[in-house]
């Protein structure tokens, strides 16, 4: 297989050969955007769009991540409900960020966000 590299070796791009199918697909019919996915991870690690270290903040207003105010208003009540999380702020803290929760605490949230997501695009 050729891949188109753009100057990159085959070892740094070699990522894209174990994508699953499906992932693909989705980029490749424009419903996954890897601009964005590849903005929101250089924000969490605090770096500018050259890959150097400018720190977390700098980093989130350069990117310019938003996240509709909706949705991270009923992701945050579905934690809150679900999940007995009060905040989905990242805070820099094992103690804070990671939480214990149960198994029919995760498939309560997921199918309440699948319902929102469904009630958002008009299905039933």
């Amino acid at each position: 297989m050729a891949l188109t590299t753009n100057g990159f070796t085959v070892d740094e791009v070699g990522f894209i050969q174990i994508a699953l199918t499906k992932v693909l697909a989705a980029v490749a019919r424009g419903e996954f955007d890897l601009n964005r996915l590849a903005r929101e991870e250089l924000e969490a690690r605090g770096l500018n769009d050259q890959g150097e270290w400018v720190g977390f903040d700098s980093a989130k207003k350069m990117h310019e991540i938003t996240t509709n105010a909706t949705t991270a208003q009923q992701l945050l009540q579905i934690a809150k409900q679900h999940l007995q999380i009060d905040t989905l702020e990242t805070r820099r803290s094992d103690q804070l960020d990671f939480h214990e929760v149960s198994a029919w605490g995760i498939k309560s949230a997921l199918q309440a966000a699948y319902d929102a997501g469904k009630l958002a695009t008009g299905n039933k």
